[in-house]
């Protein structure tokens, strides 16, 4: 048996040592970062005061991996409104097509875009999904926010953000998702009430995070 020359065994063992840290980091202690200063802010009451019998938990948990989340709807103009936030530190679990998950199954998506618009803090990506000729008419708007700032690409911003997060630990995710169902001719102003609740939802982040 060759036995490895002593001249790089200071070079290996560094080498090692360098590999060990992230092991242990997310292997033993499970380090996690919260980037949101005040997540209790963000989402405010425990997320069992809207479940039924604590179905909607385990279906967020099992789906997201949610840390957080909080529902609600509303009714503004004569169209119904449903928002979803969800918090995960497995964040793909949120950006890979979230709508499918809040959207009823015999739906289907007829085409997705990006709209950037301009807030107080600068441009925000929204994401849309449209689903054609539905009756009623249906329209989902999201944003993504990670490591502090909305991401209009979440795959370039996980590629960026892995050096990081591979010695600091994963930071979550932010999804603040809404659905809009309607006529067929409100289109319009279901991407007007998403934007703006979408707008407000960004800088209610701002502040409980202070990003």
């Amino acid at each position: 048996m060759t036995l490895l020359s002593v001249k790089y065994l200071r070079s290996l063992s560094v080498c090692f040592f360098a590999a060990l840290i992230p092991v242990v980091l997310h292997s033993y202690f499970h380090v996690k970062i919260d980037d949101c200063k005040a997540p209790s802010a963000l989402i405010s009451g425990p997320a069992s005061a809207s479940d039924n019998g604590g179905k909607r938990d385990a279906f967020m948990r099992d789906r997201f991996e949610s840390s957080q989340w909080q529902e609600g709807s509303f009714s503004k103009d004569g169209l119904q409104f449903n928002f979803s936030v969800v918090r995960s530190y497995d964040a793909k679990r949120l950006y890979h097509r979230p709508e499918n998950s809040f959207v009823e199954h015999s739906a289907i998506v007829d085409r997705r875009d990006l709209e950037w618009v301009e807030g107080n803090s600068g441009k925000l990506p929204i994401h849309r999904a449209y689903y054609g000729d539905t009756d009623p008419a249906i329209l989902v708007s999201y944003i993504l926010v990670y490591h502090s700032s909305p991401v209009a690409s979440p795959y370039s911003a996980q590629l960026r953000a892995a050096p990081v997060e591979l010695i600091s630990g994963p930071r979550p995710m932010t999804l603040f998702l809404i659905q809009a169902h309607g006529s067929p001719t409100s289109l319009q102003e279901m991407e007007k009430l998403e934007r703006e609740w979408l707008l407000a939802s960004w800088e209610k982040y701002r502040s409980a995070c202070a990003c």
